[in-house]
């Protein structure tokens, strides 16, 4: 056994023990918020915004943490209300796996409150390259890269930018035929939680 550069991946007969990490499906209306990476092991691909698991925090307080420390143009936890079915229990659960790496991903969606938000910026920028709001339904047709100019004929105003190459945890929620719009139990009468 042995530790691999300071990443802290323990191989063990060859296998890769897994990181935890937690991710946000953030949820406006029938869109969801994706983020471009700009390094590490998915780097140009989008992702749902995600956070290795910190020990001294609950899944709830390392989403709102992380979307804080990630996003720009006046974001406030304040205004993302996290469905009650998704405060105790993850909403999906995949295991990714790459060369050097393998996490189980944590899902939770959270539903952005403040409508008027649209205008993405990027506060970590040494993680990000850009955020955008995308179709949910839209994604499944990324996911055969064959054709790769499609995607490059495809950015017109429906679609300002492509999420493409998708991260492979959206590939394995997609593969699990999962819809964070179904059993979204949200009362008439938003309530938040701030950060």
């Amino acid at each position: 056994m042995f530790i691999k550069e300071k990443k802290f991946c323990f191989f063990m007969d060859n296998e890769i023990l897994p990181k935890a990490r937690t991710a946000i499906i953030l949820i406006r209306g029938k869109d969801v918020l994706l983020g471009e990476m700009k390094n590490g092991i998915e780097k140009d691909m989008w992702v749902f915004p995600w956070w290795n698991m910190e020990s001294n925090h609950n899944y709830y307080d390392n989403l709102f943490k992380g979307l804080w420390e990630d996003l720009g143009s006046g974001f406030r936890c304040t205004n993302v209300f996290m469905p009650y079915s998704d405060r105790k229990n993850p909403a999906a659960i995949v295991e990714d796996i790459f060369p050097e790496e393998r996490y189980i991903t944590s899902f939770h969606r959270g539903v952005l409150t403040l409508e008027k938000w649209s205008i993405l910026g990027v506060k970590n920028k040494e993680r990000y390259k850009r955020f955008n709001w995308f179709k949910f339904s839209d994604l499944e047709q990324y996911l055969d890269y064959s054709n790769t100019s499609f995607f490059q004929s495809k950015e017109d105003k429906t679609h300002p930018i492509i999420p493409y190459p998708l991260s492979q945890s959206i590939k394995n929620l997609l593969q699990q035929e999962y819809n964070p719009f179904e059993n979204l139990d949200i009362p008439e009468t938003l309530k938040t939680k701030s950060c």
